[in-house]
């Protein structure tokens, strides 16, 4: 279920205050005031799949974001979930970070943040882009993360 965001409702959660006043995660580097820093993973998709399996019900948060806010988010370090090596060159260069492919199945929880690159085209089967292809697509990034999980109901 998606519910538009209400910073008001939503300030205890361990992301603290948010990007731009929005109410989506901008971590406080563990240390600095001892809060826990979520675990921030870079993806080119989501899925239901990503999801803890022992949830009733979750209720996500998603937000489109700027590259700026995407460099902010993983200057403190992050998990690639990147699947591949054209995706990782291509989103090395534009973040100015190390982007390591690794095609490897995720879960997040409440204190996982994940950072998705769309493109926003549908490709053919089984294509796979070349990093200059990648270039000249349309794309978007996305901030994904838990508002909510509920454990499912007790049978007795």
């Amino acid at each position: 279920m998606l519910r538009p965001h209400n910073k008001d409702k939503h300030n205890d959660s361990p992301f603290g205050a948010g990007i731009a006043g929005g109410g989506l995660p901008v971590p406080v580097r563990e240390g600095e005031r001892g809060e826990k820093m979520p675990k921030v993973v870079l993806a080119n998709a989501f899925s239901l799949s990503m999801l803890p399996m022992s949830s009733a019900e979750t209720i996500l948060r998603v937000k489109e974001v700027g590259i700026e806010e995407v460099k902010e988010l993983l200057a403190g370090g992050f998990e690639s979930a990147i699947g591949h090596e054209s995706t990782a060159a291509f989103l090395t260069k534009l973040l100015g970070v190390e982007v390591k492919a690794e095609r490897k199945q995720i879960t997040i929880d409440a204190n996982t943040v994940l950072v998705v690159f769309q493109l926003l085209s549908r490709l053919p089967e089984g294509r796979v882009l070349t990093e200059e292809e990648i270039a000249s697509v349309k794309y978007k990034f996305y901030l994904v993360s838990l508002e909510q999980c509920s454990s499912p109901p007790q049978r007795g």
